[in-house]
């Protein structure tokens, strides 16, 4: 049997029956993903709309320390709020991601200057 090597993955963040983030739903997701050979584990690439500010930093909290160092752990941390953006990298750095990867909302993505412009 081959056993391939996934480069990396971002997995949906869970949710218990009363609605709140789930601790053991995120561990046995990264557990999961471990198990068939991630690289890298990263949280927020499609959720994070659906989230408020501060599940966002609890999420990005519980997928760090799941990892625990065994995959290189990334943040998408991208927002439409600049202000929550350098927030969001900033918890990421706290909480001891290894990267974060951050793009141009899809409002401000309309042409290349307005790209730079959102950046600077």
């Amino acid at each position: 049997m081959h056993r391939y090597r996934i480069p990396s993955t971002s997995p949906m963040v869970p949710f218990d029956d009363g609605l709140e983030l789930s601790a053991s739903g995120v561990a046995a997701n990264v557990e999961t993903l471990l198990a068939i050979g991630v690289d890298g584990i990263g949280f927020g690439f499609s959720e994070p709309w659906h989230l408020s500010f501060e599940e966002r930093k609890r999420a990005i909290s519980l997928h760090v320390e799941a990892v625990a160092g065994r995959a290189v752990c990334y943040v998408h941390a991208t927002d439409h709020s600049v202000r929550n953006t350098v927030a969001l990298l900033r918890h990421a750095q706290e909480a001891g991601a290894d990267a974060a990867m951050v793009w141009v909302p899809y409002e401000f993505a309309k042409s290349q200057q307005m790209a730079i412009e959102w950046f600077e």
